[in-house]
Formats: structure tokens, C-alpha cells, sequence
């Protein structure tokens, strides 16, 4: 609507699963096929350990989507990633509100688009901008207008959640010429590239294919100017397609689980962790940076994945790019408080998650990397120099 609010489609049934109680989990170190505490053994910690695990039923409430009002946007803290020439290119904006685009979307010709909440990331070869874009509801389907300074584009949305567009644009880019310490210089840099057909690319992507016509590319307009959001609510697309989303979803939420993950360090004089961030990721830093593009050894630690993209940020290059595209792969993250401590709770996937964090050391940076295989219940993750590695 033209106030920015949304209607929906009035009552809804709503399918999930409640807590219906919890079931206490003992894990006791055993030796000889008797518990070891009694035995006097030290089991590098406790000997027995408990914890509650929920338990879930399937759940269905009726509720009235009617009329949602537009909520003002609040701005929203990038994290830092603790390394002063990568946060001195990142800054913080405000969410904003509507129907946004979500995913990396790639076209033949080299063109790369990365939606985020408030801009869209073109790459075109070296080239790289951030651009504000829009979503507009229109008689053929939606359409999303890039607003590119070097030339904005039009793109339909089909449903096959391909983006069609035409003709070319410009990216006017800026790469690394030089730092010096948490001072970051620029040098202009722009490509051409073509505008056509963009596929998704990554796990998330926004639109879920339907069974409506593919529209035709809209008219090119590169002069347009930014227009206001005007989300609408989509009619159901089918039962089948209901009933294929319902045993998808059920698929995903039957392999989670409830979990604590119980963060802390141990040093010896001066906490280097003390209020930094900690991100979580499924992905250890040399292959998240090896997708990202940046040129990470064979087998190289944390340490080594970090001074290649320290390279990489000094080559005429740059790795502006790459530092971008680091957030999306961050499944949380969190500050660890004064001691050194947090605790992270989900209700999630379990399997191997990596902890890293860098933070700034005499002369370099210490980083961490730490592999984790997250089960229900209480886990813990501590961090040390032992387990740090060194950079300069």
C-alpha cells in the first residue's frame, strides 16, 4: 500500500511444534565399567554432567494476518571483525523496511548481484559497488530497479527465481592502493558489463518457484529515479505446493536440536578477548576466503587464510569484495563480556561449527579458529594461546 503497510489474508493456520517437556540427559566418564568419580580419577573436569533436552510435539494455531502497520527502521551495528584495515570499510546502516531480496544472483556474463537488506553488491571483474535497489509490484509481476550510478536496470522476477533484465551497465568500483595502519586509500576502478538472465547462486534466495508465466524482461529505464517499497501479500500457489513446503520444513526441523554452547578463555595476565566478537561459522576461514576468492594455500591455518587476504587487500586488486562477502557466512556472532566469557543458546543443527576471532596482538593479531562438534545439551569452547595462531 502506498503508506508502506501490508495487508494479509486474513485467517491463517500456522503449523510448528511446542515444548511439551524435557527429558535429562547424565553423561558419566566410566572406567572399568564404573564411574570414575568415585574411583578418585580426574576427569579434566567434571566426571558427570547433566543436562535437559526438550521435547517437541506438532503444533497448529489459527491467527488473523490482517493489516500490518509500517514500522520505522533502526539502525543496526556491523560487526567488527577485530582487524583494523577490514573494519575501516565497513560501516553501519539502518535496516530498511518491505520486501526485500534476499541471495547471490550470477548472470553469463560475469556480472555478480549480492542482495542485501539495504543495498544490492555489484561485481563486474575487478569492479565492485554498492547500489540502493528497489521492489515494485507490477501488473507482470514484481520488479526489481537496481539504482547502479553507473547506469540503473530493471529486473523481473520469474518463477523460476531467475532475474531477467537487458542491455549493459557501468560499476564504478574503488580498489586498495595502499594502508597504513587503520588508514585505508582508494583508487577508482570501473567495468562494463551486460545486464541478462541472473540465477541464484547461494542456499538462500528469495522468491520460492510458482506456477504463474515468466515475465518478459521489463523496458529498460536507466534514468529512473528510487521509488517507494509497496509490498503485497501473494495468493496461496496450490496445495501440492503447501503440502511439499510442509514436508520440507518438517524435514529441516526434525534434524534440530536444543543446544548451549558455553564460550571461554584462559590466559595468563592480560585477557586479549576480554569484549571482542566471536563469529560462528559452518565453514573454517580458509575455505570461506578460498569461496570468496581470495588465493589461500592448501592446508593453511587460520593464520595463513588471514595474511592472504592481508595480501590480497594490498594488491592492486584489493579485497573489498571479499570482506563483503565475509558476512554472510557468519551463522551468528557474539561479544564475549570482560572476563572473556559468553553463552551462545540455539535451538538448531547440530554437527561441526568454527569459532574465530582476531584481535589485535604486540606487532600483528592473534586468531582463532575453532572446530567444534555441537551436540544437544551443554557444550564448551575455550579459548587459549595454545590454541591461537600468530600473525604479523
Amino acid at each position: 500500500m502506498s503508506d508502506g503497510s501490508i495487508s494479509g489474508p486474513g485467517s491463517v493456520l500456522v503449523k510448528g511444534r511446542i515444548i511439551t517437556g524435557y527429558t535429562k540427559i547424565t553423561k558419566t566418564v566410566v572406567v572399568d565399567g564404573a564411574p570414575a568419580g568415585p574411583q578418585g580419577y580426574y576427569c579434566n573436569g567434571p566426571c558427570s554432567t547433566s543436562s535437559s533436552v526438550p521435547n517437541y510435539a506438532p503444533k497448529i494455531e489459527r491467527c488473523t494476518l490482517g493489516s500490518m502497520a509500517f514500522t520505522a527502521t533502526k539502525p543496526v551495528a556491523v560487526p567488527k571483525t577485530g582487524i583494523g584495515f577490514v573494519d575501516a570499510m565497513t560501516t553501519s546502516t539502518p535496516a530498511v523496511t518491505g520486501f526485500r531480496m534476499v541471495g547471490r544472483y550470477l548472470d553469463n556474463s560475469g556480472l555478480t548481484l549480492e542482495f542485501e537488506n539495504d543495498a544490492v553488491i555489484l561485481d563486474c571483474g575487478k569492479a565492485h559497488a554498492k547500489s540502493p535497489y528497489v521492489v515494485e509490484n507490477e501488473p507482470a509481476g514484481f520488479v526489481v530497479r537496481v539504482q547502479n550510478g553507473g547506469g540503473a536496470f530493471p529486473l523481473s522476477v520469474a518463477p523460476d527465481n531467475t532475474l531477467r533484465g537487458s542491455g549493459a551497465t557501468s560499476v564504478n568500483g574503488k580498489l586498495v592502493a595502499s594502508i597504513r595502519g587503520d588508514i585505508v586509500n582508494f583508487t577508482p576502478h570501473s567495468e562494463n558489463c551486460n545486464v541478462d538472465t541472473f540465477s541464484a547462486r547461494s542456499k538462500r534466495n528469495t522468491m520460492p518457484a510458482s506456477s504463474g508465466p515468466i515475465p518478459a524482461a521489463p523496458p529498460d529505464n536507466s534514468s529512473m529515479a528510487a521509488s517507494a517499497v509497496t509490498p503485497v501479500a501473494h495468493p496461496a500457489s496450490g496445495a501440492a505446493s503447501v503440502a511439499a513446503a510442509d514436508r520440507a520444513a518438517d524435514r529441516v526441523t526434525d534434524q534440530r536440536v536444543a543446544f548451549r554452547v558455553l564460550l571461554g578463555s584462559s590466559f595468563s595476565g592480560t585477557n586479549p578477548l576480554a569484549g571482542q566478537t566471536v563469529f560462528v561459522m559452518r565453514k573454517p576461514i580458509g575455505s570461506v576466503l578460498r569461496e570468496l576468492g581470495v588465493s589461500v594455500p592448501a592446508n593453511a591455518g587460520p593464520g595463513e587464510a588471514m595474511k592472504s587476504l592481508q595480501t590480497l587487500c594490498h594488491s592492486p586488486q584489493g579485497c573489498t569484495s571479499a570482506v563483503q562477502g565475509m558476512s554472510r557466512y557468519y551463522v551468528t556472532a557474539t561479544k564475549l563480556d570482560a572476563s572473556g566469557r559468553a553463552t551462545l543458546s540455539a535451538h538448531t543443527e547440530a554437527g561441526t561449527y568454527f569459532f574465530f576471532a582476531i584481535v589485535p596482538n604486540s606487532g600483528g593479531s592473534l586468531v582463532w579458529d575453532i572446530a567444534a562438534n555441537l551436540a544437544a545439551g551443554d557444550n564448551q569452547v575455550m579459548f587459549s594461546t595454545e590454541n591461537a595462531q600468530e600473525i604479523h
